[in-house]
């Protein structure tokens, strides 16, 4: 747990490891943006509609008249609550991250490994979903420092002998994180491509390998803005991994990717028209649906 390691970390004798703290770094970092997490995941829609939320509330009664003016306040009320917990959560999270990136800092002056720059790619992944939940302008920061932390891991291993694909498939995702925001479709870097396409193919691929294959197809379909014709697919997919894995913290490390990219993708849309079904109505249904399932495999209800 989180307290023990923060406990090893700080023995006066000194005696815990660097494995210690680098668990510490993580599960810090995962912790803090679970909490936030959480707490988005619990305002989301049943589904994406252009109805108001208020006349879709009073349909259910019968009602299709909009409601009374005490119970809009009320609405408005707990929207407000709801709005001061979570960015009470938020400062304090982001707080949390930057624990661990201090220490993670202090690891990687000792040596820079492949696994800790790794780990400091995810964890400026979660800084980078706490500054997209709370709309900071240091949300591009953080993608940059993710990045090119990655490509350090994904040189590192490719010079060591490591396998390099998970480094290069958070590259692939850093970019098109970045190149999603400008207009029509986008390019996928080939060479990255070709290393994620490589790991796929071997023959004792695992878990990361073989996620990283449904991966590499969602961002290609999400750089065509095309992600609603192969949502299909990608949820057979991603369903027939997990009858085979079902590992709570490995789908939840796919959940946060694929959040990162999905919410980002969404913010390109443009808003929902009254009474009409366009395309990016279809994306963004896509989106949901896919989070929604994601999010069952990482944080399945007790």
């Amino acid at each position: 747990s989180m307290e023990w390691y923060t406990r090893a970390v700080a023995a006066a004798d000194g005696g815990a490891s660097l494995k210690a703290a680098e668990q510490l770094v993580n599960v810090r970092a995962r912790y803090a943006w679970e909490q936030v997490e959480t707490l988005v995941a619990a305002a989301w829609p049943a589904a994406p509609s252009n109805e108001s939320p208020a006349l879709r509330t009073n349909a259910r009664r019968g009602d299709t008249q909009p409601p009374p003016l005490l119970e809009e306040r009320a609405a408005a009320r707990q929207q407000r609550a709801a709005a001061r917990v979570l960015a009470k959560t938020v400062r304090a999270s982001e707080q949390e991250v930057q624990k661990s990136l201090s220490l993670l800092r202090t690891l990687l002056d000792i040596e820079p490994t492949v696994e800790r720059l790794n780990l400091e790619g995810s964890t400026h992944k979660r800084a980078a979903l706490l500054a997209l939940t709370a709309k900071r302008d240091a949300f591009r920061q953080h993608i940059d420092q993710m990045k090119a932390a990655y490509e350090q891991a994904r040189d590192l291993g490719l010079k060591s002998g490591k396998d390099a694909h998970y480094g290069a498939g958070n590259c692939l995702l850093a970019d098109l994180v970045q190149s999603i925001q400008a207009p029509g479709p986008q390019q996928l870097k080939s060479g990255l491509v070709r290393i994620l396409e490589s790991a796929t193919e071997k023959k004792d691929a695992d878990f990361w390998t073989a996620v990283a294959g449904i991966e590499l197809s969602q961002y290609k379909a999400v750089a065509k803005r095309r992600l609603a014709n192969d949502a299909k697919a990608l949820h057979l997919r991603f369903r027939s991994l997990h009858n085979r894995v079902s590992a709570r913290r490995a789908w939840a490390s796919v959940y946060d990717s694929t959040y990162l990219l999905l919410r980002s993708y969404e913010q390109t849309l443009p808003a929902p028209a009254a009474g009409k079904v366009r395309r990016a109505d279809r994306e963004r249904q896509a989106i949901a649906e896919l989070l929604t399932q994601l999010r069952s495999y990482a944080r399945p209800p007790v």
